[in-house]
């Protein structure tokens, strides 16, 4: 028996072995398929995600998209992950990089343009409550005018309801930030809690796939007193809870998660 050359022999084993929950295996495969044909952008892309999915290694994933994008420029779905994954790391200056790259390919499809939109928004609140927690008001107060006028630009045909749910989630945050700022004289920050409270739940393109797409990703924190021995929920840095059962995730990612809160 001859030892496979073809990259995607080791892509599929490595597929196969981490839903079988083969972690180290599927980690070899993947390397291994580089090592074949490190040429191919789909090889980094499938890599950077595991990276992301199983060890938040956030850092090394964004290295692999980025090599991916090189390789495939064109590709806009390669940019608006590498984006969401800088949002894990606070690398908001990469982010908006790779948003502004999006934003510069001629042709992006329905279902990119509606992630890229809600990516653009998430931008602005993730960034806005990272300088805040910092201790920088006036910055955050920045970002959210920002957030307002860029709502303000946008078509409401192009809403769908993740995004809606996600600007919901943040109403709280906006609040907040209006009752302590002494500078919002122009009541932008008004306009823009208003703006949200006032759009519907479900609202232009529905896009349910988008809503598996972002539930591959189980990025987050533990929430309080949510650990259970079937089940645990994850709270990311925008406010999302994940349901998380033991029976979808490797043995080797449940470990981690015990080993957390310990």
């Amino acid at each position: 028996m001859t030892f496979p050359t073809y990259f995607e022999v080791h892509r599929v084993e490595a597929y196969i072995s981490q839903r079988s929950g083969d972690i180290s295996r599927a980690r070899t495969a993947f390397e291994t398929a580089l090592a074949v044909d490190e040429k191919q952008p789909q090889l980094h892309f499938f890599y950077a995600q595991f990276l992301t999915i199983i060890y938040s290694d956030f850092s090394s994933a964004v290295k692999h998209f980025d090599i991916a994008h090189s390789l495939d420029p064109s590709s806009s779905e390669i940019l608006l992950e590498a984006a969401r994954v800088s949002f894990f790391n606070h690398e908001f200056d990469n982010a908006d990089t790779y948003l502004r790259l999006t934003r510069e390919i001629p042709q992006v499809s329905e279902k990119g343009r509606i992630k890229l939109l809600d990516l653009n928004a998430q931008y602005f609140v993730r960034r806005a409550e990272f300088e805040f927690s910092k201790g920088a008001l006036s910055e955050a107060e920045r970002l959210l005018s920002e957030l307002g006028q860029f709502l303000e630009s946008s078509d409401i045909v192009e809403f769908d309801s993740l995004f809606v749910r996600h600007l919901k989630k943040a109403e709280v945050f906006i609040e907040s930030i209006e009752k302590l700022s002494s500078s919002n004289s122009d009541g932008g920050l008004s306009r823009l809690q208003k703006y949200i409270s006032n759009l519907p739940n479900r609202s232009g393109h529905e896009n349910e796939d988008r809503g598996l797409t972002e539930r591959r990703y189980y990025v987050g924190k533990i929430k309080p007193n949510s650990l259970h021995d079937t089940y645990l929920f994850l709270k990311d840095y925008f406010g999302d809870e994940t349901y998380l059962s033991k029976t979808t995730v490797s043995q080797h990612l449940w470990m981690r998660y015990l080993e957390a809160v310990r």
